[in-house]
C-alpha cells in the first residue's frame, strides 16, 4: 500500500515588528477608518493622500491617540508621484509590510449614454489604475524581495452586482476584485496575500453628499439592508485589519463583501418585514 503522507502547511517568515502599513486615500472616510485602526493594532502607518492637509490631520489624530505615523502626498494615478515616495519610504521607514489601496473616485450617478468620457477615463485611473501602480510599485519593492506582505484592496459591492447609474464606478470596482484575484495567484508563492473587501453602503462624505442631492434615498437603502443600518468606517476598517494581519497568511485572493448581509438578501422590497407564512395551520 502506499504510504500515507501528511502535508504540514509551511509557516509564513517570521515578521519584524513593528510592522508598516501604508493606506492610500487615507485623509477621510474609510482610509482614515483603517489607518486610524491599523494604527491601534499597533502598526506604523504612512498616511497617504492627495491632500497634504487631510493626511496631517490624520496623522495628527492618531498620534493624539498614541500612535506612529507620517503624512506623505501622493497622486495614485501618476507613476512618477507613487515612484517617488516609494524611494522616499525606502529612504525613511525602509519597509512597507501592508499596503492598503483604498484611494477611489466615483461618478455622479448619470445615465450612460449621459456619462463623459473623462468622466469615465478619470474613475478608472484612480480606482483601478492607482491599485495597479502602487500594488507594483510597493509590492516588487517592499514585499517581494522578503518573501511577505498583505496587500488589501477597498472594492465594493458595486462591483459584485449590478448598481444603476454607476456605470463607471461599478466597473473600475468589478476590475479591481478580479485584479485582486489574479494577483494573489501570481504572489501567493512569494509569501504575499492579496485579498479585497468589498464594502455596501458606508455613511461617509459621498453617500452624504449623494443623498443631498437627491441621488440616493438612504431610507429606502437601510430598508434593503437586512442588519437595518448603513455601515461605518470601522465596520471595514476591522475586515481589512484582518486581512492584513500577519495570521492571515493562508487566506489570498478573496473579496470580502462588508454589507450587511446587502448582497446576501434576494427578496423584494423591505429586508425587514416579517415573512410570509406560506404553511399556516390548518384549523
Amino acid at each position: 500500500m502506499p504510504e500515507e503522507v501528511t502535508a504540514v502547511p509551511a509557516p509564513d517568515p517570521p515578521t519584524p515588528s513593528p510592522r508598516t502599513a501604508l493606506v492610500t486615500g487615507a485623509g477621510s472616510g474609510i482610509g482614515r477608518a483603517v489607518a486610524r485602526r491599523l494604527a491601534r493594532d499597533g502598526l506604523t502607518v504612512l498616511v497617504t493622500d492627495r491632500s497634504p492637509q487631510a493626511a496631517r490631520h490624520v496623522r495628527d489624530e492618531i498620534a493624539a491617540d498614541g500612535g506612529d505615523a507620517s503624512a506623505h502626498v501622493c497622486d495614485v494615478t501618476d507613476e512618477t508621484d507613487v515612484r517617488a515616495l516609494a524611494g522616499s519610504v525606502a529612504d525613511r521607514a525602509g519597509r512597507v509590510d501592508v499596503l492598503v489601496n483604498n484611494a477611489g473616485l466615483a461618478e455622479r450617478p448619470s445615465t450612460f449614454e449621459d456619462q463623459r468620457p473623462e468622466i469615465w477615463d478619470r474613475v478608472l485611473a484612480v480606482s483601478l489604475h492607482g491599485t495597479r501602480i502602487c500594488s507594483r510599485e510597493f509590492g516588487t519593492r517592499f514585499m517581494l524581495p522578503t518573501g511577505r506582505g498583505r496587500i488589501v484592496n477597498i472594492t465594493s459591492v458595486a462591483g459584485l452586482v449590478g448598481v444603476p447609474r454607476m456605470h463607471a464606478y461599478s466597473a473600475a470596482k468589478a476590475a479591481v476584485a478580479m485584479f485582486t484575484r489574479t494577483l494573489a495567484c501570481d504572489w501567493a508563492r512569494h509569501g504575499v496575500t492579496v485579498n479585497a473587501v468589498a464594502p455596501g453602503y458606508v455613511d461617509t462624505p459621498p453617500v452624504a453628499a449623494l443623498a443631498a442631492t437627491g441621488d440616493l434615498d438612504v431610507a429606502r437603502l437601510r430598508a434593503r439592508v437586512p442588519v437595518g443600518r448603513l455601515g461605518s468606517g470601522a465596520d471595514i476598517a476591522h475586515a481589512a485589519a484582518f486581512l492584513a494581519h500577519p495570521d492571515s497568511g493562508y487566506l489570498t485572493g478573496v473579496v470580502l463583501p462588508v454589507d450587511g448581509g446587502w448582497t446576501a438578501f434576494g427578496d423584494a422590497g423591505d429586508a425587514h418585514r416579517e415573512p410570509l407564512d406560506t404553511h399556516p395551520e390548518k384549523p
